[in-house]
């Protein structure tokens, strides 16, 4: 019973780590396609301007 325990938690962990390291790849990829549109953006208003 411990010992089903002790695995659970260990297998609930390791989908939390490998879910948050997800989490935090898809943020980081987000934000560099969104910064890299807002400057394409901001370089066709000052070439509009």
């Amino acid at each position: 019973m411990h010992r089903a325990e002790n695995q659970k938690r260990r297998y609930f962990t390791a989908v939390v780590n490998f879910v948050s390291s997800k989490a935090i790849n898809s943020i980081a990829a987000f934000s560099y396609v969104f910064s890299f549109a807002y400057n394409k953006v901001h370089i066709v208003n000052i070439l509009l301007l």
